[in-house]
């Protein structure tokens, strides 16, 4: 798991079953992919 995701979701309600989908989220976007 990238040291970004972190950052940019410090407060996450449900980190788990939400990580999944936010690094999905992350890798597929050209900003924060890597």
């Amino acid at each position: 798991m990238p040291a970004t995701l972190a950052t940019i979701f410090p407060v996450v309600p449900h980190p788990l079953p939400a990580s999944a989908e936010l690094r999905a989220a992350i890798v597929a976007n050209p900003v924060f992919g890597e």
